[in-house]
């Protein structure tokens, strides 16, 4: 069994001098020995520390980092920077997932890292479709594990729903649907597999509330632990606050209020993020004994949010790290970001102490290889016989390390410098990096290269038009403008005939509004008349049977809308819901110079009054930014004698209004109910 001697040790019980660790062929600690010789064991050159769990990890995502710093309107979120994680998530196959996995792993462990909790949503093949084996996914995923040689908790995700009370999903997310029977099946197959690796540990993933219903929540987990009584759980909540606002619209309850009070959390469940909780929520959620996994670079990077962190741990709570997102793959950020957080948000300085541990790098250090540990499932976390080897040997000449002992080695390493004084790592007594090298990195390096390679390529004219109209329907502006940018055609046609302009009408005001735009900029002569006319621009389409200038009428500038009208737009047509564009201006704010420009297309005279009518009399008070329309009658007639009957001061031309549109705008006819 080999034996290794360290000068300074980071034991279970604390610092100790002169130690020689035993370790068995299988990886497991075997004995500790303190104030001994060095005899035949392998010096390690260093202050050795336990390594530390990272509990939290979607590892595909590494891949897209920095691919989302772009700008998609007036307020970014996480939930647009979702719409950029489904698009490139699309074109990964098998074997560019595990090459991303393995990189990722590899960026880990010199990082520090020596486990990682793997929260795995992506099942199915692009498009939605199960592999011949549902579990293949997973199976790379932990093959990329075993070929770094980073230990792993491997947590299938269930993920039903697209939304709260058991919404359909989007199409960004038919990669991760599951049935519980189905996710039952990959998690029972995984668990039989891998059941005698110590290495490899299976647990279960709800993916979020808003992915799954209570009925599955609870009989999904039930069935789960029948497989393994201790299996991990985990659950992302509380991220954001349109999700907490999203459960109290569904529920009447907070995320983690309604969590607490229909599942049974103790120490088996990890709550990731819990960003957003009350003060009772905080109480409560550390009377569990669950851990709160918090990934503060990638929650900085999404504009998240805070954790109540001081209070919680006074309360007892456990909290562990995770990169996530793996924006950043850096132990030492992770815990630094942590603290300067909080510090940040309380204007005070040392906010993770306790009065038995007045050191901050080790307060952090410690409290999160526990609840790392406790989280992934696995005898890790510390240095003591029983334990796996999972140890890192920190170099005593880095610059910010230097003449330190004690807790101080760990305040000067998550404080101090920015350079990694992570010299080797052993995980389950193997060597994996020496000297600051990966004992597989140039191998491991190259596939990741070549896949990186392969989804930056610039894409066929054909798959970026295809990418274009799957952009225009989702509303996702960033994209479209990207893929504009890299020489997508607006006006190349599917098989159905349908445009980018067409698939925007769908649902995509804003990329549509991009579109439109661009279009009318895309010529320097006074109309673009040759490119509107290979639009069809008098074909409804989408939900609502609107045509582009019934859109442009609500969104585009009045030049825009001019354009098109002197390309050939039909100005009398109605949407499926009976309205005309003067309607569908109408409804806008600040749109009196379209409303302008269509009725001069009728050569009317009446136009001041015609627009007070549309614009000021006909509609009453904001409401989630459209006017509303009075009444239930909603023939011009009928609007005119609804405002007349509530408002006896309304003014005289209302009574003419019908007369001045049946005569200069006839178009407009009974609509059965608003177009949204």
């Amino acid at each position: 069994m080999p034996t290794y001697f360290a000068k300074t040790m980071l034991l279970s019980d604390g610092w100790a001098d002169n130690v020689v660790m035993t370790v068995d062929a299988q990886g497991w600690i075997t004995d500790l020995q303190k104030d001994a010789n060095s005899g035949n064991a392998q010096i390690l050159e260093g202050v050795v520390i336990p390594g530390m769990p990272n509990l939290h990890s979607h590892a595909f995502q590494r891949a897209m980092a920095g691919l989302a710093e772009r700008a998609t309107g007036d307020k970014d979120s996480f939930w647009t920077w979702r719409e950029v994680m489904y698009d490139f998530l699309g074109q990964i196959q098998p074997d560019d997932m595990e090459a991303i996995a393995a990189q990722l792993y590899v960026e880990m462990l010199k990082s520090g890292y020596t486990a990682v909790g793997e929260f795995h949503y992506v099942h199915h093949q692009p498009g939605g479709h199960p592999y011949e084996d549902p579990a293949l996914l997973s199976r790379r995923i932990i093959g990329a594990a075993q070929k770094a040689g980073i230990g792993i908790t491997h947590m299938p995700a269930l993920y039903a729903h697209g939304g709260f009370g058991g919404q359909p999903p989007v199409e960004g997310q038919k990669r991760f649907i599951n049935t519980p029977d189905n996710l039952l099946k990959i998690i029972r197959a995984l668990h039989d597999d891998y059941k005698d690796d110590p290495q490899v540990r299976i647990g279960l993933v709800h993916h979020s509330l808003r992915a799954v219903t209570p009925d599955m929540l609870k009989n999904v987990t039930a069935l789960a632990q029948k497989i393994d009584p201790d299996m991990p759980v985990h659950i992302h909540i509380a991220e954001q606050t349109k999700e907490v606002d999203d459960c109290l619209a569904w529920s009447g309850k907070r995320p983690v209020e309604w969590l607490l009070e229909n599942a049974h959390v103790d120490a088996h469940w990890c709550l990731i993020h819990a960003t957003h909780m009350t003060d009772k929520e905080t109480q409560d959620l550390a009377k569990t004994g669950a851990v709160a996994g918090l990934c503060p670079t990638t929650e900085a990077n999404l504009g998240d949010g805070l954790f109540n962190l001081p209070q919680y741990l006074q309360a007892g709570g456990k909290i562990g790290i995770g990169s996530d997102s793996h924006i950043s793959v850096s132990m030492i950020e992770e815990l630094r970001l942590l603290e300067y957080g909080q510090r940040l948000l309380r204007r005070e300085r040392a906010v993770v102490k306790t009065l038995a541990q007045p050191s901050v790098g080790a307060s952090l250090y410690q409290m999160t290889l526990e609840g790392g540990a406790q989280a992934t499932g696995r005898p890790i976390g510390a240095l003591s016989v029983g334990k796996r080897a999972d140890f890192l040997v920190l170099d005593s000449q880095n610059p910010a390390l230097l003449c330190k002992h004690g807790d101080l080695v760990l305040d000067a390493m998550v404080f101090a410098g920015n350079s990694n004084p992570v010299k080797d790592v052993f995980v389950g007594g193997h060597h994996v990096v020496k000297d600051f090298k990966h004992v597989r990195e140039q191998e491991i390096f190259a596939d990741y290269q070549k896949t990186l390679q392969k989804l930056s390529a610039p894409k066929t004219e054909g798959h970026l038009n295809l990418q274009l109209r799957e952009a225009a329907a989702k509303d996702n502006v960033v994209l479209v403008k990207q893929l504009l940018d890299q020489g997508a055609d607006p006006y190349d046609k599917d098989e159905k005939g349908r445009t980018a302009f067409n698939c925007a009408a769908s649902n995509g005001l804003h990329a549509l509004a991009l579109l439109t735009q661009l279009a009318f900029e895309d010529t320097q002569e006074p109309f673009n008349q040759r490119r509107w006319k290979e639009y069809d621009l008098n074909t409804p389409s989408g939900v609502y049977g609107s045509t582009l200038l019934t859109y442009a009428a609500k969104v585009s500038p009045v030049a825009l809308v001019q354009d098109m009208i002197k390309a050939g737009a039909d100005i009398t047509i109605m949407n499926g819901s009976g309205w005309t564009l003067l309607h569908c201006a109408a409804v806008m704010p600040g749109r009196r110079d379209v409303l302008k420009a269509l009725v001069d297309s009728f050569h009317t005279q009446n136009y001041d009054s015609l627009v007070n009518a549309l614009s000021t009399h006909i509609y009453e008070t904001d409401y989630n930014g459209h006017n509303v329309v009075f009444g239930k009658d909603l023939t011009a007639a009928g609007l005119c004698k609804a405002r007349m009957e509530q408002d006896p001061e309304a003014p005289a031309e209302l009574s003419s209004y019908h007369a001045i549109l049946e005569q200069n705008c006839h178009a407009v006819k009974t609509a059965t109910h608003p177009s949204p």
